[in-house]
This record gives structure tokens, sequence and C-alpha cells, in this order.
């Protein structure tokens, strides 16, 4: 079981399908937010308290792409799971995108559990990385601040251990 902490955003246009999908979920162990269409989704993303990490929708898997790579200048982790009908929806050629997953209906519970799991993973292996990215430049701007002030690195280091 997932902590409640990682946000999953349900945006599937059928209440009900989005009801039960929410339902399990928030069984799963996630905090979820709703939005009825992909363009309510944006304000949601932006007005939530926690990051947002998988999107799922049953909006066309190209509007997806197109809503991550919206969203990439505030989430970069953000990953999205495509419901469809169409089997040629669910072809990743025609959407190359990394980011975006799919699963074709009919599904079982077990398999939405599985995709799911597949997308919060990448999430947080995304979030992680652009953690360690911004660390390193944190690292390298104080080393330069250190050398600025007259302290080599290897000094600076010694002094902050002491």
């Amino acid at each position: 079981m997932q902590a409640a902490k990682l946000t999953v955003l349900v945006s599937v246009s059928n209440q009900g399908v989005r009801d039960q999908i929410s339902q399990f979920v928030a069984a799963a162990g996630y905090a979820v937010l709703e939005a009825e269409q992909m363009a309510q989704a944006e304000a949601v993303v932006i007005g939530a308290r926690a990051p947002v990490a998988v999107l799922i929708t049953d909006g066309p898997a190209r509007g997806a792409a197109e809503f991550i790579s919206l969203m990439s200048g505030r989430q970069r982790w953000l990953r999205a799971l495509v419901i469809s009908a169409h089997p040629a929806a669910v072809n990743k050629e025609l959407i190359p995108d990394e980011r975006v997953a799919f699963i074709e209906k009919p599904f079982a519970w077990r398999e939405l559990n599985f995709r799911l799991a597949e997308c919060v993973n990448a999430s947080q292996i995304a979030r992680h990385q652009e953690l360690l990215r911004w660390s390193a430049q944190v690292i390298d701007e104080c080393e330069r601040a250190f050398e600025l002030c007259g302290f080599s690195s290897s000094a600076a280091r010694r002094r902050s251990v002491a």
C-alpha cells in the first residue's frame, strides 16, 4: 500500500466510471483529485496542495501527452495513464512519449493497479532524479561561494565537518 501523500488526478468523462476509478485509487492508498474534463485538469493540478504524480484519463492520448508537456514546467515528474477502448490508441508508436502509459478497456482492476503502480514508480523516479539534480546544483553553488571567500573546496569541507 502506498501512503496517501501521493496524489492521482482522475479525469474521466463518465461520472460513474470516474467515481469507480477514484474509489479504487483511494482504496489503494492514494489521495484522489477529480476533473470532469482535461480542460479542468490544469486548474486542479495548479491548485493541488500536493504534487500530482499521475493523471488517469480517458481523453485522447495526444491530449494527455500535450497536458503533460504543458505541466512540465511545474511538475516534470507527472505521468499519465490513458484508458481507451480503441486498440490503435493504445499503440505506443502513436504516442512515443515515455511519460504516457496505456490501458485498454475493458480491463481488470488488477491490471489498472499494475499500470497505476508503474506510473507512480516512474513519477517517483523522475521526481527523485530532479531532486538529485537540484541538490548537485546547490552543492556546486556552495563550493563556488566558498572559493570566492578564499577557501578551497576541500578546505571548506574540512571546516564544515569540524
